[in-house]
């Protein structure tokens, strides 16, 4: 499937093909003056943008762990300047702070949004001389690249450790047991994303806005009693 790199995101081709908005004309709009960003528009740039509550659902996802009586969690962030990456952060850094949860700086990691990132962070927090007992994957790619990196190395998830990940369903549904995780409204951010831009290019609505659509924490079998 043909897909459309819109700022930090990828947007799905066939929800702009339904709404007749062609290849040529996406491309168009991001190089010429209109743009549409899913997430915050990076500094200096004014458009229209569609974001998730991401903090608030990573807070969830924290209190969540917490419930089960986990105190060393460990946290898989994307990029330090990317926006998702902050507030994702920002929604686990809260959670442990309302919680009083002493914060181990070694159980927050950056990297890069992708399988390799996950992979190579699950092995460097199994490594450590106190591992955490629960893990919070805030991004699809990341959380396939924790589950490969405990499947090789036979760690049973919802015994040996906890895991909650982010974006894939799929995934998290295809490993026993199933994963919990937050599921983003992708279908709806396309939609909405295209309408803005749609509306813009067509000049019904100029006004910059600043859309917020709500994830949900799909509570499943990954996370154990402590």
């Amino acid at each position: 499937m043909t897909e459309l790199y819109t700022m930090q995101r990828y947007l799905q081709y066939d929800v702009l093909e339904d709404k007749n908005l062609t290849h040529f004309d996406c491309w168009a709009s991001n190089f010429g003056e209109t743009v549409t960003a899913i997430e915050l528009a990076p500094e200096g740039i004014e458009c229209s943008s569609v974001i998730i509550n991401t903090a608030q659902v990573a807070y969830e996802a924290v209190n969540y762990i917490i419930e089960y009586g986990h105190t060393k969690i460990a946290v898989i962030c994307g990029p330090e300047d990317i926006y998702s990456a902050q507030e994702r952060l920002k929604g686990y850094l809260n959670a442990c702070h309302d919680k009083q949860i002493s914060l181990n700086p070694e159980y927050i990691i950056h990297g890069k949004y992708d399988l390799l990132g996950g992979y190579e962070a699950t092995q460097k927090l199994l490594d450590m001389e106190n591992p955490p007992t629960a893990v919070l994957a805030t991004n699809g790619e990341i959380t396939d690249g924790v589950l490969m990196n405990l499947n090789e190395r036979g760690v049973i998830i919802g015994k040996d450790i906890s895991v909650v990940g982010f974006d894939n369903l799929t995934s998290a549904n295809l490993v026993n047991p199933k994963i919990s995780v937050v599921v983003q409204p992708l279908q709806k951010i396309g939609e909405t994303a295209a309408d803005l831009l749609l509306n813009q290019l067509s000049g019904k609505d100029n006004t910059i806005k600043i859309i917020k659509l709500k994830a949900e924490l799909i509570r499943q079998f990954s996370v154990c009693q402590i």
